[in-house]
């Protein structure tokens, strides 16, 4: 059996596996499915990421389908508190002028099993990622390489 892995998504993918224009849509897709079936969707016990997700899904989609799915479905999202530890969040907001929007993504990232990110936005500057691996031992993947590890993690 493969080990179930904790991801947490920025919204920013979930967008785009509603876009069917978006060149990486089929991975966004698959990612979402991989997720549903064999993994576990962290999110936050504030649900502000909750909050995000639901401005930003178009209601009727695939994606609106995978959300109230995930949901439902017992053992497959996992919760964690989205405040990250001042040092960090002080150093990504004044230093690497970080967006504020992201950083419960990357405090529950940096909470779960897995320490895993899917994001591809301009916030995440090699910088940024460098610093994250480094300092909150969170790594961030593209949609390409998240899709890959959720099938063979």
């Amino acid at each position: 059996m493969q080990a179930e892995v904790e991801w947490v998504l920025d919204t920013w993918v979930l967008v785009k596996a509603g876009d069917i224009d978006f060149e990486g849509w089929w991975d966004a897709v698959d990612l979402l499915d991989e997720i549903s079936r064999r993994h576990r969707l962290a999110l936050d016990t504030e649900r502000s990421i909750d909050a995000e997700y639901l401005r930003n899904i178009k209601p009727r989609t695939i994606v609106a389908r995978w959300w109230t799915d995930i949901q439902r479905r017992t053992g497959r999202t996992v919760r964690y508190s989205s405040t990250p530890h001042k040092r960090d969040s002080s150093h990504l907001l004044n230093r690497l002028h970080f967006d504020s929007s992201d950083l419960k993504f990357v405090a529950v990232a940096s909470k779960t099993s897995s320490r895993l990110l899917v994001a591809e936005e301009s916030d995440y500057t090699e910088e940024v990622k460098n610093y994250l691996l480094l300092a909150m031992k969170t790594r961030v993947l593209t949609l390409a390489e998240a899709r890959n590890l959720a099938r063979n993690p």
